[in-house]
């Protein structure tokens, strides 16, 4: 009887565990907020919509955390937003499209115990493969005569010509392409910076690596700041009006990156 009752007590446990380490799948649904196409290394703007209400910090903190791409397809430079809307949840996401989009749906675990069943909303905005193959069927009707092999000469002609300017120029195109990533990444990062800049010290990096970030503002309000800071750098303390002018000055630019 005794043994009966340890058996029943161990089953229960297991059963414990198993339910407990089983995780909640939610629905949740991807897609960007301007309705066009996106290539390889583009930056855009979406939305996460969850359907329940979620922790706030706990995402916050998740999705400053990721190591990874999330579905293998998408590089999340920052967390735009969050919003509890009753019984679902809106979470904004500034990315970059960086592998080739495999599947419309994939599962993303932010919070333990939580899995994310995503599907991704007009899945055709996202470019498939950089150089997608078509194929053209036709039919000759020939003889296998000297005509026949003539064409099969010309043919294979073609074929080695494409295949040589296809090898020559998509190490170009992909060049290219990995260019255009790292400088959007680039402009992410330093619109970042520029967002949270408020402190002397964070004006004085800006003014010293201006060369990294000054292509995309104008030169009229980037040389405003320019001037208006070289008056004060050079001071120990800065009085707050002094503070007051350099600021209204970087606010003016802000924008502009």
């Amino acid at each position: 009887m005794r043994k009966f009752v340890i058996s029943l007590i161990l089953v229960f446990v297991n059963m414990g565990i198993l339910f407990s380490a089983s995780a909640d799948v939610i629905k949740a649904e991807f897609s960007a907020i301007e309705n066009h196409p996106i290539d390889i290394g583009d930056t855009f703007q979406a939305v996460l919509k969850v359907t329940k209400e979620i922790d706030t910090p706990a995402y916050q903190k998740a999705i400053a955390d990721l190591p990874s791409s999330i579905g293998g397809a998408f590089y999340v430079i920052k967390l735009d937003f969050i919003k509890n809307e009753g019984p679902q949840s809106l979470v904004g996401l500034s990315l970059v499209y960086e592998n080739v989009l495999a599947s419309d749906k994939f599962d993303l675990e932010l919070v333990k115990g939580e899995v994310l069943e995503i599907k991704v909303i007009n899945p055709e905005l996202y470019q498939k493969d950089p150089v997608e193959a078509s194929q053209n069927f036709f039919i000759l009707e020939l003889e296998k005569g000297p005509s026949f092999w003539i064409w099969i000469v010309l043919a294979s002609l073609l074929g080695v010509g494409l295949l040589a300017f296809g090898l020559k120029k998509l190490p170009k195109y992909l060049k290219e392409k990995k260019k255009k990533r790292e400088e959007a990444q680039k402009r992410n990062q330093w619109q970042l910076f520029f967002k949270k800049a408020y402190k002397r010290e964070d004006f004085e990096e800006i003014y010293k690596k201006r060369q990294e970030w000054e292509q995309w503002a104008s030169h009229s309000k980037s040389n405003q700041f320019f001037r208006v800071l070289d008056n004060y750098q050079y001071k120990k303390n800065w009085s707050q009006e002094e503070m007051a002018e350099v600021t209204r000055n970087f606010n003016s630019l802000r924008d502009e990156i």
